[in-house]
């Protein structure tokens, strides 16, 4: 977790409670419980998904296609130093500790 560099440890900050989910496979995520700390006070970006119909109709006759692997997709959005400090966790582990990229939990994070 923080031989990962996707959390650096803090010494005073103000910290959001976490929760661990076991995923299907056996591992492990931590995710912070921003519900009553961050996401009443966040302004949420929205980006409405377009129709199947819509998306279908744009792909009528592309002959080249890819595939795309979200496996941990959060972890390829790095978080500003200045929004750090709002995503910080209190752990039992590790005690407090800040996110660099980002995290499961906070509500702007998906329309992102």
């Amino acid at each position: 977790m923080i031989a990962s560099g996707f959390y650096e440890r803090i010494i005073l900050s103000v910290a959001s409670p976490t929760h661990i989910v076991v995923k299907r496979n056996g591992s492990l995520r931590i995710t912070g419980n921003y519900k009553p700390t961050v996401n009443p006070r966040m302004t949420i970006d929205e980006h409405p998904i377009p129709k199947v119909e819509y998306i279908f109709n744009k792909l009528k006759g592309a002959s080249c296609f890819c595939h795309l692997d979200l496996t941990d997709a959060y972890t390829h959005l790095p978080i500003d130093d200045k929004f750090r400090h709002v995503l910080t966790l209190n752990t039992v582990t590790h005690g407090l500790i800040r996110p660099t990229r980002a995290v499961y939990g906070a509500a702007n994070i998906p329309a992102i």
